[in-house]
């Protein structure tokens, strides 16, 4: 419950700083208390996004890694595919765009293979070949994130931008 309380404050919190110390504080707790420990996850993702946030890939990409190792241990696919998105996402942040690409393309074979359709999934795999100078290959890919991702209802009314540019790269 400790940890529980704390990940929540981690949410709640005003500023990015207080968000951080109580995330950290639920981290420290979880990784000395086994049964907490069913927090990892959840707090390496969420403290990860949170140094994105910051600008501070590396540690980020760490705190991935770290989240995709937990989830493997878990078992549940839908947590190791988000968890392999987020190392992705990052690399290609990092300039490691070949290396991002590679894992975006194995979660689309996961998607061909029956998993569910990611529309941010599309996006990523748009975005490393646009970075690559890839356009043309890049066009089909933000056209399927634009199908997909133009009918989220948080992304459309919060980042208006973001859905225009998917939809004017897929042209």
């Amino acid at each position: 419950m400790a940890v529980d309380a704390a990940h929540m404050l981690g949410i709640a919190e005003s500023t990015p700083e207080r968000r951080m110390e109580w995330n950290m504080l639920a981290l420290e707790y979880a990784e000395r208390h086994p049964n907490a420990s069913r927090w990892l996850g959840s707090l390496y993702n969420n403290i990860g996004w949170a140094q994105v946030e910051a600008g501070n890939l590396a540690e980020a990409l760490d705190l991935f890694e770290r989240a995709l190792q937990f989830r493997q241990g878990q078992g549940n696919a839908n947590l190791i595919f988000i968890a392999k998105w987020s190392v992705a996402k990052v690399l290609r942040l990092m300039d490691q765009t070949s290396k991002a690409l590679e894992l975006q393309l194995e979660l689309l074979k996961e998607i061909e293979q029956g998993a569910e359709s990611d529309g941010y999934v599309y996006e990523e795999i748009a975005e490393c070949l646009y970075t690559l100078d890839r356009r043309m290959e890049a066009s089909s890919y933000f056209s399927k994130a634009y199908e997909l991702l133009s009918h989220d209802h948080w992304l459309t009314n919060n980042e208006p931008d973001r859905i225009a540019r998917l939809k004017d790269l897929s042209t």
